[in-house]
């Protein structure tokens, strides 16, 4: 969360850079709400998918 300005304004500025003209006023780059926490739930979430699969 510390780098959250530097990396959503680095994000956001390369994607409307290279999307498409008609499409770069239809999008936005926010933070995830998730914050630091975003990865491990991810891949709790992963897992939990993977086991009921089995």
């Amino acid at each position: 969360e510390a780098m959250e300005e530097l990396i959503v304004g680095t994000v956001k500025k390369t994607a409307r850079k290279h999307v498409m003209q008609a499409y770069r006023d239809r999008f936005d780059v926010v933070a995830a709400k998730l914050g630091d926490d975003a990865s491990v739930l991810g891949a709790a979430a992963w897992v939990r998918q993977s086991v009921s699969k089995q």
